[in-house]
Parts: C-alpha cells; sequence; structure tokens
C-alpha cells in the first residue's frame, strides 16, 4: 500500500483541502519532505483552510479582497494565506475563551454615554449621552473629531449607524439622518425625498466650523430627515433599511433615498402596546413584545411566527457551572475563562418574563429574555417555511448567578458568529458555530447536571443532543458587580472586538450604600465578635496593608503594577496623591487606587464626580465605554 509521499501532488492537495489550520500546521512538522511540499503549495493548501474555517465565502476570493471583509486594523500585517488563517484562527480561540484578551476604555465621549457605534474601517467611535449631545471620537488616539451639542440632541437619545449613515431620534415623530463627510454624494444627496430641514443644515454648518480639520475625518453632514406617520416605540437601521415600529404598523425606509418604501401591519396580531426591542433583515421584521417575539414577513407582510416567553417550546435547558462564579468578589486580573454548561430546568414560572432584545445572524437568531436567560434558535425560517417545531430548534441558557433568585437581562449583540450577553451575573461571550474551527465544546459540558435547578421528575438531556450541540461560552472578568452591570446602556461588537457602556462611577454609590446598611447594623445589634465574613469588593493596596494583614493571600494578583488583596474593611475609592501620579500619564488622566476609609459622611457627601474606581478613567467623568480586545 503506497504512502502519502507516493502520491500526485493534486491528489495530496484535494486531500488536504478538507484539513482546518491546526491539523495543517502539524504536518508541516512531520518531515523536511511534507515542510518543503507545503512551502511550495502554501497559498493553495491555506486558501482552501480558509474557506473550510469560513472565513472566506469563495474559493476564487484574492487575498486582498479577503483582508477587506475585517474591519480596522486587524489583519493589516497579513502578508499571505498561512498567515491570514493562523490569524484568524487565534482570535475565534480567543472569542471561545481558550485564549487572552486585553481591556481598553475610551474616555473621550464625555460622561454618562447612553448609547454607542463603532466604525472600525475608518476608525470612529459615536455616542450618544443620558444629558444629551452627540460625540465622535478616534478609536485610537481617543481625540474628539466631530459632534453636536446638548441643546440638539435630546437627552437618552438612541442612534444607529452603519455604512457611514448615522440615525438618532429627534423629538416626536422625525428621524435625523446625517452621512460621513468623506463618503458623501452630492449627486445622489439631490434625489433624497425627505431632505434635511433649514435647522438641520445650520447646525451642520456650525459644527463643522467648530471642529475644524484638513480632511474631515468623523465628520457628518446632514442627508435627511425622516418623518414617520405616527410616534415610533423603537427603531433599528439594517443598511440600507431603516425599520420604525409603532403600536399599529412597522415602517420601513430606504435611507439611501430617504423615503418610505414599506408598511407592514400589526394585525391581525392587534396593536403592540409594550415594544421592547426590533430587528430586521432582509425577509424578515422581528418585533419584542411583553408576550411574544413576532416575526413578520417583508414579503407579504404577513405574521409569520409567534415565539412566547412563556412555556418557550425548547430541546433543553441549561444553566452554567457555578465555579465561573467563583472569582467575583475578587481584584481579578482582566482575562476571559472558558464556561460549562449544565443541563438544567427553566426559571421562567418564577417571575413574568419577556424578550427584551433580538438579533439575527445569518439563518440563527438569539433572543434574551428578562429572566436572565438567552435563546438561541437554528435555522429560524425552517419554522416558518417547512413548519418545523419550535422545540426541535431552540436551546435555552441560564445564565442566574447562584447566589441570585433570578436576575435580570441587560442587553445582547449578535456579530460575526459571536454572541454577547450582559446580565447581572456578568459578561458573557457565546460562539455559536465553534466546530468551524474545531475548537469542540469542553467536555464537561456533557456531564453532571445542575441540582440547583433540576428536579426528580425531571428529563435532562445532554448539550449534544440539543441544536447547538457544540456551543460554547466564556465569562469577561472582572464584570461581576451586579449593580454595575445593571446600569450597562449598550453593547456592541466587531470582528474582533466587544464594546459596552460601564458606570464605575457608580461604585460610590454602591459602596455608600453599604456602608451605611452596615452602621445600621452595628448601631443596632450588639457585637458578637470580629467578623469572618469577606466584602466582596474590599481592595487596598498590599504595600499599605501587609503589616496589618499579615502574609499575602493565595488570591493576590496584580493590577496595573499596583498589588491588591482581599481585607474585611470595605474601601473608599480615592485619588493618588500628585507626586505619585506617573509623569507618562496624560495630564487629565489620574490612576485610582482603593484605601481604607478614615472618614466618614464628609466623604459620603463629596461631589460624586470624584470618585472613580479601578478603571483608568479621568476625573469628573460619570461612564466610559469599555472595549474588550480579542485579538491575537
Amino acid at each position: 500500500m503506497p504512502d502519502l509521499n507516493s502520491l500526485p501532488p493534486e491528489l495530496l492537495l484535494n486531500i488536504l483541502q478538507y484539513l482546518p489550520v491546526q491539523c495543517l500546521n502539524g504536518m508541516m512538522k512531520l518531515s523536511r519532505e511534507w515542510r518543503t511540499f507545503f512551502t511550495a503549495n502554501e497559498a493553495a493548501i491555506y486558501r482552501n483552510a480558509a474557506l473550510v474555517h469560513h472565513f472566506v465565502p469563495s474559493i476564487d476570493i484574492s487575498l486582498e479582497d479577503a483582508k477587506c471583509l475585517y474591519a480596522g486594523h486587524l489583519l493589516e500585517n497579513v502578508g499571505n494565506w498561512r498567515s491570514f488563517c493562523c490569524h484568524l484562527f487565534l482570535l475565534q480561540r480567543n472569542w471561545a475563551g481558550r485564549g487572552t484578551a486585553t481591556i481598553k476604555t475610551f474616555n473621550s465621549p464625555t460622561r454618562n454615554v447612553h448609547r454607542l457605534k463603532v466604525d472600525e474601517r475608518n476608525g470612529i467611535l459615536l455616542t450618544t449621552h443620558s444629558q444629551g449631545g452627540l460625540r465622535v471620537s478616534d478609536l485610537e488616539t481617543d481625540n474628539i473629531l466631530w459632534g453636536l451639542p446638548e441643546t440638539y440632541v435630546r437627552s437618552w437619545a438612541h442612534c444607529e449607524y452603519s455604512n457611514g449613515f448615522l440615525i438618532f431620534d429627534r423629538f416626536g415623530e422625525f428621524k435625523e439622518v446625517w452621512r460621513l463627510k468623506n463618503e458623501y454624494d452630492e449627486v445622489a444627496a439631490e434625489m433624497v425625498s425627505n431632505a434635511p430641514d433649514v435647522i438641520q443644515r445650520q447646525v451642520g454648518d456650525l459644527v463643522t466650523a467648530s471642529h475644524p480639520t484638513t480632511d474631515g475625518r468623523g465628520h457628518f453632514k446632514p442627508w435627511a430627515l425622516l418623518n414617520t406617520p405616527e410616534w415610533g416605540r423603537a427603531f433599528r437601521f439594517v443598511y440600507p433599511t431603516l425599520l420604525v415600529a409603532s403600536m399599529t404598523k412597522s415602517y420601513l425606509y430606504d435611507v439611501v433615498y430617504g423615503r418610505l418604501v414599506q408598511t407592514i401591519e400589526h394585525s391581525p396580531d392587534g396593536n403592540i402596546e409594550d415594544i421592547n426591542y426590533v430587528e430586521l433583515n432582509d425577509q424578515y421584521v422581528f418585533i419584542c413584545t411583553a408576550d411574544h417575539l413576532r416575526i413578520y414577513s417583508r414579503k407579504n407582510g404577513q405574521s409569520v411566527l409567534r415565539i412566547p416567553s412563556l412555556d418557550l417550546p425548547s430541546a433543553g435547558c441549561f444553566s452554567l457551572d457555578h465555579s465561573v462564579f467563583d472569582f467575583d468578589g475578587k481584584p481579578y486580573k482582566p482575562t476571559i475563562i472558558p464556561v460549562s454548561l449544565h443541563p438544567a430546568t427553566p426559571e421562567r414560572s418564577l417571575r413574568r418574563s419577556e424578550f427584551i432584545g433580538v438579533h439575527v445572524c445569518g439563518p440563527h437568531l438569539v433572543g434574551l429574555l428578562s429572566h436572565n436567560s438567552v435563546v438561541f434558535v437554528r435555522d429560524y425560517e425552517t419554522a416558518i417555511t417547512s413548519g418545523v417545531p419550535l422545540s426541535n430548534l431552540t436551546l435555552e441558557i441560564t445564565l442566574r448567578h447562584p447566589n441570585e433568585s433570578i436576575g435580570e437581562s441587560v442587553y445582547v449583540a449578535y456579530e460575526h458568529g459571536h454572541v454577547g450577553v450582559v446580565t447581572t451575573s456578568g459578561v458573557f461571550v457565546f460562539t455559536v458555530e465553534p466546530e468551524y474551527h474545531g475548537l469542540s465544546k469542553i467536555p464537561s459540558q456533557t456531564l453532571e447536571p445542575d441540582t440547583n435547578t433540576s428536579g426528580p421528575d425531571t428529563k435532562l438531556i445532554k448539550l449534544d443532543q440539543t441544536a447547538f450541540p457544540h456551543l460554547v461560552a466564556c465569562r469577561i472578568l472582572p464584570f461581576g458587580d451586579d449593580h454595575l452591570l445593571r446600569r450597562v446602556s449598550c453593547l456592541q461588537m466587531s470582528d474582533s472586538k466587544l464594546y459596552f457602556t460601564y458606570d464605575p462611577q457608580a461604585i460610590r454609590k454602591n459602596e455608600s450604600a453599604k456602608r451605611r446598611a452596615d452602621d445600621e447594623v452595628e448601631n443596632t445589634e450588639p457585637q458578637a465578635g470580629p467578623s469572618t465574613s469577606r466584602s466582596p469588593r474590599s481592595i487596598v493596596p498590599v504595600a499599605q496593608q501587609q503589616a496589618q494583614a499579615g502574609p499575602p493571600e493565595d488570591d493576590m494578583i496584580e493590577w496595573n503594577n499596583t498589588e491588591y488583596m482581599t481585607l474585611d474593611e470595605p474601601p473608599v475609592i480615592v485619588p493618588l496623591d500628585d507626586e505619585d501620579i506617573d509623569e507618562e500619564v496624560d495630564s487629565d488622566t489620574i490612576d485610582y487606587e482603593m484605601e481604607m476609609e478614615d472618614d466618614t459622611d464628609e466623604d459620603e457627601d463629596e461631589d460624586d464626580d470624584n470618585a472613580v474606581p479601578w478603571l483608568h478613567v479621568p476625573a469628573l467623568r460619570a461612564s466610559v465605554v469599555v472595549c474588550v480586545d480579542f485579538s491575537p
């Protein structure tokens, strides 16, 4: 029987085209002959591997065109197909929790960020704010490039962005559309049906003059002003279509031409009073309501599917391995950890549950339930067109912390095959189809059930018996404070990064409330001796407390070159002295450390804007945008 070395090169290439990157890299090390063969045929071998991993849509694509599929600087140093495949494989491994990630904060959009949008191709971050206004900042330098004043963009304004088009709501039934200046087409602008009004144009001229630039990067110009026939309860933009949903109808606009192209009646479902979220793609409109996720066909405007939030038909329910929460309350270094999934039973009967978010990516759908659960639906269209039961397509994951009765869901995003979820239990990432990259589930996911959520008469199944047999999950540390997570107001994802709003100033308010509660207990109850319990956020520098605390504990970690350890008393967050600030730190940025509380009510009455936690944030800022970078 001939060995592989004796086969014709054409046949060897045909065999290798089915192998993933891991196997190919291993075969190169088998012998000198194999390395020579791989070197001579590297482009053909690894271009096939890119197709195996779904990194490219076609085998005929060129390397430069393949690199253009990914935004930002992710592949700027890639010069061949092997490097292309290896780089993206490491990225997918990081997303699955098997590698590393770094965390960066953006501070320039000013305080109280409400909504955020990211354009990595143009290197800009767009934010709206709770006190009003809109900012565009540079993703690299964190400098503000352009913005609209608080007196023009209303407080808590929602915004949408895609392909250079920015959309935000004006009071009433209006939606303003702006377009990147560098992509502005004067000829196409003349064809817009609903042109900007005089106020919009005047504001555009004023803000452009107030942000002088030579290249116009990050600047926008008015494009259209859309006036919906009735008040919109929610809107969503998926280029080139803007969906505005009201109680009775859904209105779809072509933003490029600024005109209404379709109206969908919500009957026979009747008026929808509570709309939590909306989504759309080329074929369907999705509306999250208090009791159902409703899906309408864009082809005929008919209601084609309703997924109930209560009594959800599901092939199985799983919960997180509780060991993933052992890190809570510790000053843990930013990292990602894989999470095991265990069979469990649904908990919707404990409290009314609603769909508060939904996203589609390719053939799959992900919905977020308000009671701390996320729902995955595989090939949802087969339930519409072929009548496949939803119970055969649906998987539910409960994200409840073991110390929570149920918990609350906050936000969900679904892009590029990854699902980001924020709940009061933490920040989680799911990789929907890791089998493309050989990143199968960790073995413990099919072992012991969660005895805390499963009853004696419950029929439990393994994950590999569900519609998503290879689903993997990870948790992002150190984000575990339920008080802070509840305040997250937006979550966005790109090819390699996850962005979300974070309000570290709330730590001060949370700790102050706890101290007041502790003082009340101390004043009303006799002291029974020294406490042995630990405050989950009691952190002080080791250098200042080691003499009193004894030898370092096992959970000591290093954070920004400062060692911390857990103690029994709650901290107060104060800035470092001026002489302790590194000279290399920017003048408007201060590093902060946590120290033991020396003062009482006087500190609590100070301006909360001066209290910020371990995050690297400027003084007098209440919130930041956190970026978790999974790039290798």
